[in-house]
């Protein structure tokens, strides 16, 4: 079932006075407390969007009071009876978490799925919005990390100032970021960098200017140095604008700054996309440098074992080129002449199973969390397919892999229940026990034991 996501505009009420702003048109399920929301996260004149963004617009993000999320476009509009000062409106998205999570908790990703949705075709030039809008159906999902985006950044922003950019961006108030390529691909390469339960919180803007009353994390570094200027008497507002000819400001690096350095460098934008695609629950923020350092670590690890084994091979001319490793397959062996499997091998040489981070199980993995927060959530049909589909998926890993991956899935029942018990209501009591019955499911080794 394709969900529905809410909609609203917020805009210059026709036969108001100049301020007044308001939203002026609505899908029925937006709540009252998040159309208030937006009236103080929405910009209220056309000065309010930067001049190199004046035609393009902005794109914003910001959570609201329900728990959505909003996703939104500020555009000039285009009515003839507008002054100059009221040329301004603001298409907003109300995403649920669970909509937001099947897209990696990206909002440029779902953005564009919602534009190839039919999002943008409602907005004519000229035409006033009409007061009452539907819901929007938008389908499909995304990969945890775009590494075609990221590959295509590091031709501009090297490891250093990634680091430093990521290191910023996390510690920073307000951290306002520009320079080329532009300071929209920049907060997307720094969201693809980050695990996805640690996205949701990072608010931002494209195209605004700073104002105390939206307090976005992430904004556009102004063009004009005078705007520049008065930006940076803002204590809280860190102004960075990487560029290859100059060198990244001096700050601390932690684990995870230290981490993702190391992939831009190295180009392990694979190696970065397992691990970004497993499930994390409960991840704060705090708990990145240590992960990072983790992960840093092993990183290396297996690339030491992989230039032994190339050395090895290299030496004797006798290694087979379906030599396998117990671990991921990544880039480094392409570019060495190696084929790696993704099996895991006992001693006695037989395969046991995938690992998590196998690329041919990333998409299957991908699909299997969707189908269990469908089924906690009560579609009965994803319930069905999740019957069918862990099994299968379960008979393929190798022990440890299943017991992580069981683990993470625990993680999240556990933290459905106690939500659930920290609500009243009919509808939280029946989640609460439909997550055990997925629980249920996945502990239950009999239902793929025999598929062996």
């Amino acid at each position: 079932m394709i969900p529905l996501v809410e909609q609203a505009v917020f805009a210059h009420a026709p036969g108001g006075r100049p301020s007044n702003f308001k939203v002026v048109s609505a899908s029925p399920g937006v709540k009252k407390e998040d159309a208030q929301a937006l009236a103080s996260w929405g910009p209220i004149q056309n000065y309010s969007l930067l001049q190199s963004c004046a035609a393009t617009g902005s794109i914003n993000f910001h959570p609201l009071p329900s728990g959505a999320y909003c996703i939104s476009r500020t555009l000039p509009a285009t009515y003839s009876d507008l002054d100059d000062s009221q040329r301004v409106e603001t298409w907003c998205l109300i995403v649920p978490r669970p909509v937001l999570a099947r897209f990696a908790n990206n909002p440029f990703a779902l953005l564009k799925a919602a534009v190839a949705c039919g999002w943008e075709a409602q907005r004519q030039a000229g035409e006033r919005i009409s007061p009452h809008l539907k819901p929007l159906r938008v389908s499909g999902g995304a990969a945890a990390v775009d590494i075609a985006l990221l590959r295509s950044l590091a031709q501009h922003i090297n490891g250093d100032w990634m680091a430093c950019l990521l290191q910023a961006a996390r510690q920073a108030t307000c951290a306002a970021v520009g320079g080329k390529p532009s300071s929209e691909q920049i907060m997307a390469g720094l969201l693809n960098c980050l695990p996805p339960e640690c996205r949701l919180m990072f608010s931002f803007s494209t195209g605004l200017r700073y104002s105390p009353r939206r307090a976005y994390r992430w904004l556009s570094l102004p063009e004009d140095p005078t705007q520049r200027c008065w930006l940076a008497q803002f204590p809280q507002v860190v102004l960075l604008e990487p560029a290859a000819d100059k060198t990244p400001p001096a700050m601390p690096w932690d684990g995870w700054s230290q981490f993702i350095r190391r992939v831009v460098e190295s180009g392990r934008y694979d190696y970065l996309a397992a691990q970004l695609s497993k499930r994390r629950y409960q991840l704060v923020l705090d708990e990145l440098p240590a992960l990072g350092l983790q992960l840093l670590e092993e990183m290396e690890r297996r690339e030491l074992r992989n230039s032994s084994a190339e050395y090895s091979w290299e030496e004797s001319k006798a290694c087979a080129p379906s030599t396998t490793f117990s671990h991921a397959a990544h880039s480094l062996f392409s570019r060495r002449g190696l084929r790696p499997s993704s099996q895991h091998f006992s001693d006695d040489g037989a395969a046991t199973g995938l690992t998590l981070d196998a690329p041919e199980l990333l998409e299957s993995l991908e699909q299997l969390d969707d189908l269990v927060y469908e089924a906690i959530d009560g579609e009965e049909t994803s319930w069905t397919k999740l019957q069918t589909a862990w099994p299968k998926l379960a008979a393929q890993l190798t022990p440890e892999a299943l017991a992580e991956s069981r683990e993470q899935y625990l993680r999240y029942v556990l933290t459905v229940w106690q939500e659930c018990a920290e609500n009243s209501g009919l509808r939280q009591a029946e989640m609460a026990m439909r997550a055990i019955e997925v629980l249920c499911l996945l502990l239950d080794e009999r239902s793929w034991k025999n598929k062996n």
